[in-house]
């Protein structure tokens, strides 16, 4: 009998110190979802009043549209978007559902236990990574050729070529002669006054 009661008694103490941790972990998880709302409030303030890029839900076919209008927009931002967490929050606030949301929330969670937030490269290679359809890189190719400039500011529509030429593994040779094509001609025109070598999609990005 004692060395059952010992094993109750044992157990008793497992169960305690189980209901402890668990204690614990609920409190933490409640601090990090305060504190992913206040992170979340500030960043909205710095941000600046331009085309929001949406909610992402975790739709893979509406996936490609939606990041590369969400890249760009955190590029235009980066004035507000200052810190790896300021962009992390930023791109993750966007993320909602029962799939988006809560990878969203699982990337949260991990930086603020951790303390360390993942650079921009590499919060971009680990979504991509997620949810990125195979189709991807032909899609951002379709993309491209289809891309005119129109009456959107140029600084606006070369960040968006250029989200899509990474996105689409694109060679600085075809996306020179695509970039030349999408823009004014005006500004074209302005370029080879500068000396711009047509086709050079490197010396064109600075001429431009």
């Amino acid at each position: 009998m004692e060395g059952i009661q010992d094993q109750l008694t044992d157990l008793r103490d497992t169960l305690d110190t189980l209901r402890d941790k668990n204690y614990h972990l609920n409190n933490e998880l409640r601090d990090a979802q305060g504190t992913i709302a206040t992170i979340e409030d500030v960043i909205q303030r710095r941000i600046e009043v331009m085309a929001d890029p949406g909610q992402y839900a975790g739709d893979r076919a509406k996936f490609s549209e939606w990041w590369v209008k969400m890249k760009v927009w955190v590029t235009q931002n980066r004035t507000a978007l200052l810190t790896p967490q300021d962009k992390c929050t930023a791109v993750w606030s966007h993320m909602t559902g029962p799939v988006a949301g809560r990878f969203a929330q699982a990337k949260f969670s991990l930086a603020i236990v951790m303390g360390v937030w993942p650079d921009t490269a590499e919060m971009i290679k680990d979504i991509d990574r997620f949810f990125a359809p195979q189709t991807d890189i032909e899609w951002a190719k379709a993309q491209m050729c289809m891309m005119h400039q129109g009456n959107s500011r140029y600084e606006e529509f070369y960040a968006k070529f250029e989200s899509l030429k990474v996105q689409g593994q694109v060679t600085d040779e075809t996306a020179g002669f695509l970039l030349e094509n999408a823009v004014h001609p005006t500004i074209v025109k302005e370029a080879l006054r500068r000396g711009y070598t047509q086709g050079n999609y490197l010396q064109m990005t600075v001429a431009f």
